[in-house]
């Protein structure tokens, strides 16, 4: 059992930094003019083994007037 709690944190970390990753590049490279940061939130992701808490940022459309994540 001690394994496979390893296995499960490491997986969950390696999870959460895909994640971020992926996060901090759309947010690099994002059209600044139409898009804007208003927030960040932190989003729950139920998996196969844990609960992971990723932070998400927040962004208005000032062409659509919509949230986006």
């Amino acid at each position: 059992m001690e394994l496979f709690s390893a296995l499960q944190e490491t997986y969950g970390n390696m999870l959460r930094q895909v994640l971020e990753y992926i996060d901090q590049e759309l947010a690099k490279h994002r059209d600044k003019n139409r898009y804007c940061l208003k927030n960040k939130q932190t989003v729950r992701i139920q998996m196969l083994f844990e609960v992971e808490e990723v932070q998400r940022n927040n962004y208005f459309d000032r062409e659509t007037s919509v949230y986006t994540l």
